[in-house]
């Protein structure tokens, strides 16, 4: 035991908190464990009454902390503190289970305008059966087992929760399953659609098995009920749906092309346009088509990459100057149907077309592609260009073999063309300074020295919106001016490229 009698105070000597042999001490840790299982602490008495002083208040003992001894107190007998409280009340945790339940619900009822009752699902059916033995049989089925389901179950009667086609929810009981699909088919597959473009969107960045398990049970409903073409009314829907995602995912579409050949006749629908966009389309003086030049087109694309160039020109005459006109909601609409027809069109040619039986159409459809969603998505401002798009070009133009001057004399100007186009699509990297590299070499053969030469030139060979043309210059300055087209031939290309580009024509592709 240390003590300090210089104050008065006595000290214990923490390394040996066993050894308290004096009786004083003793008696004030018990003191303290005491107060303790009170759940009060007593106050200290120090011998005052009112001001009356203590004399032997200098010589009292110093209470010591609790941590100090062998005293240990009992933890039921302590007071409960505020947090011990909020530990009482606290709610368990919620399952994970609970949290994605909530959060489906929220996003349908945020994006679907209808309630949905009976437990009811954008993406799937409810079913329950009241066949005569009166049992109840109740559950949520997904879109693909309910179209099994329907088969096996076709003439029973069910009770069936379903959409009309005005999205509302509807029940219909006593009723055979095909006699109810008919009455609300047209507005569930409509809903189906819809979360299959919701999973499309999710998994552009991740996985991608909900898009394809809602198509699969898409098509399988839409093929008993004799083909989409029976619903003419879903037929953009559920083309776009069918034609982003076999694109984005690299996924064979769930639907023929024979299944969109009402398509095809999409170009003499012109009625449900103004009078005024007619009017401009058959003006012979009107003043975009005086400025405007039609698409390249060579005969060696074929006849069916060559009609759905004549598509596009019925839309490139006159789809610039939207803005300066007071276009109605149906004129925009009819607009976007005809880019998803056209969409469509270009991605069965890809299928058809592999890059080995004709290099240069199997190009020219690549960039078709990156100039239907850089031009005809003005009204989507927000669509981006997929950049693996620009990559699958670069590698096809690579594949281009030109045999002498007269095919370079037909493809010089597609060649130009597709990469211009090309290139527009690329941010800042190394991709789109190929397609720079690319584009001089191919104006210095074509003696392209200057920019209102080669702007003459593109005006000349192909057409050019604003945003477009705007995408050119762009490239044009990001390449060094003049220097962009009069580079002349023999550049080593970038080390992403990893190529150069020979003096002869023949074989500098």
């Amino acid at each position: 035991m240390l003590t300090a009698k210089e104050d008065g105070l006595q000290f214990l000597n923490i390394q040996q908190p066993l050894q308290i042999k004096s009786a004083e001490n003793r008696r004030l840790v018990r003191g303290n464990a005491t107060l303790s299982r009170n759940k009060k602490e007593a106050p200290i008495q120090t011998g005052r009454a009112g001001n009356e002083r203590n004399p032997n208040e200098a010589n009292e003992c110093v209470r010591l902390p609790r941590m100090i001894g062998s005293v240990r107190s009992d933890s039921s007998s302590l007071p409960l503190t505020s947090r011990d409280k909020l530990k009482s009340y606290r709610k368990p945790a919620p399952k994970m289970a609970n949290i994605t339940k909530k959060v489906k619900q929220s996003l349908a009822y945020e994006l679907f305008p209808f309630k949905a009752t009976g437990g009811f699902h954008p993406g799937h059916m409810m079913l329950q059966s009241s066949v005569s033995d009166a049992r109840v049989l109740q559950s949520t089925l997904s879109i693909s087992s309910f179209a099994q389901a329907w088969q096996a179950n076709r003439d029973k009667k069910f009770q069936i929760w379903g959409l009309d086609h005005r999205g509302r929810t509807i029940q219909l009981i006593n009723k055979s399953l095909g006699d109810q699909m008919d009455e609300c088919f047209e507005g569930t597959a409509l809903a189906v659609t819809q979360v299959a473009s919701i999973e499309f969107a999710r998994g552009a960045t991740g996985d991608c098995d909900a898009w394809k398990s809602h198509m699969r049970g898409l098509s399988q409903l839409f093929y008993m009920r004799g083909g989409l073409g029976t619903f003419p009314s879903l037929w953009y829907n559920v083309s776009e749906v069918d034609f982003m995602g076999s694109y984005m995912f690299a996924h064979a579409p769930f639907f023929s092309s024979n299944d969109y050949q009402p398509f095809r006749t999409a170009r003499s629908n012109l009625d449900v346009w103004s009078d005024s966009t007619a009017q401009s389309l058959s003006s012979p003086n009107n003043v975009a088509r005086s400025k405007l030049r039609l698409l390249p087109e060579t005969h060696c694309l074929g006849e069916e990459l060559n009609s759905v160039l004549a598509e596009m020109h019925v839309l490139n005459e006159d789809f610039p100057h939207y803005s300066e006109r007071p276009y109605s909601r149906s004129h925009i609409n009819h607009i976007l149907k005809f880019r998803r027809t056209i969409e469509f069109r270009l991605f069965n040619l890809l299928y058809k077309n592999p890059p080995a039986s004709c290099n240069a159409q199997y190009a020219y459809i690549l960039a078709l592609q990156i100039y239907v969603n850089r031009v005809f998505r003005t009204f989507e401002r927000s669509a981006q260009i997929p950049s693996r798009l620009a990559a699958r070009l670069r590698h096809a133009l690579l594949e281009i073999k030109i045999d002498g001057n007269d095919q370079w004399e037909q493809l010089s100007g597609l060649l130009l063309w597709m990469s211009v186009v090309g290139g527009a699509a690329c941010a800042n990297g190394a991709l789109r300074m190929w397609y720079i590299i690319f584009t001089s070499n191919i104006g210095s053969r074509m003696s392209l020295g200057t920019w209102e030469r080669f702007n003459a030139v593109l005006k000349d060979r192909l057409y050019s919106a604003e945003d477009l043309a705007e995408s050119f210059r762009e490239l044009w300055n990001d390449g060094g001016g003049d220097f962009f087209i009069g580079a002349g031939a023999g550049i080593v290309w970038s080390e992403a490229a990893g190529l150069a580009i020979n003096d002869s024509v023949d074989d500098y592709i």
